[in-house]
């Protein structure tokens, strides 16, 4: 299996330099592990790790502000073992982009009570940080890893992996200038008030997941290359038949397209 899954490998790609990244059926592949990693960020997960500043400036004491952030940090812990659960149970696409749309409506929730200023607001939106904190550990934060060594080709796997972590850095080094002038309030001062700014970006980043993230549970690196070779949408990637050990042919069913399965074969 992993022999075959290697020849198939070089015959779609020859060669292992970065710009082999950005060709053919690759650059799909390059993008996606570069947008997973940068989307941890735009998923408004940066709040979190300002997390006193934040709740300080929706109002909280310094006293309760810094015992939510123990609470908010031991969710790193308790978000990834409860990850593990999911992991058995539900898809890398299905959790990641779930994950990120609890996050978005979270934001938007948090960002709309800024505007109320009540003793109860404010610390709804405490509690809405500590969940928006979990979500993240749950879903986003540790599938992130998975899907960027299932996307990526096994030849250019370690290349793939550099320019996605690049990506990441891009996006921490934007997000470092921006985060602490939204929260200051001697500069941008919006307070929790940047939770609709970040539910916007985690509402794209929705909307991106859909599109172009596909799922990966199940499938062998074989699979996948043929999956990316027919330019199967993300969206059906879990429902299309792949053999990667057939002739190759496409076979798609005549009925409707909402219902049809596409079947994909690759012999020797």
């Amino acid at each position: 299996m992993m022999v075959h899954t290697n020849e198939l490998e070089k015959e779609a790609s020859a060669g292992t330099t970065y710009i082999d990244c950005f060709r053919k059926t690759d650059r799909r592949r390059t993008e996606i592990v570069m947008m997973v990693f940068a989307m941890q960020l735009l998923s408004g997960q940066n709040l979190i790790g300002q997390g006193v500043q934040f709740l300080q400036t929706a109002g909280i004491s310094t006293n309760t502000a810094f015992s939510l952030n123990m609470v908010l940090n031991s969710m790193f812990i308790i978000g990834t073992i409860f990850s593990w659960g999911l992991l058995t149970l539900f898809g890398r696409r299905t959790l990641y982009t779930c994950g990120m749309a609890a996050m978005c409506i979270v934001l938007f929730i948090i960002g709309g009570l800024a505007y109320i200023g009540t003793n109860s607001s404010i610390y709804a939106i405490g509690s809405l940080l500590i969940v928006l904190n979990f979500a993240y550990n749950a879903t986003l934060g540790p599938i992130c890893y998975t899907l960027i060594g299932g996307v990526s080709s096994t030849r250019l796997r370690q290349k793939s992996i550099v320019l996605s972590r690049i990506a990441y850095q891009i996006m921490n080094i934007i997000c470092g200038i921006i985060v602490p002038r939204m929260l200051s309030p001697t500069a941008w001062n919006w307070g929790p008030k940047s939770g609709l700014f970040w539910g916007g970006s985690a509402l794209l980043s929705t909307i991106y997941c859909f599109l172009r993230l596909p799922e990966t549970k199940g499938r062998s690196y074989g699979e996948l290359d043929l999956l990316f070779e027919n330019k199967v949408p993300a969206w059906r990637f879990k429902s299309t038949k792949a053999d990667q050990f057939a002739t190759h042919c496409v076979v798609k069913s005549d009925v409707d397209d909402r219902d049809s399965k596409q079947e994909i074969k690759h012999f020797d």
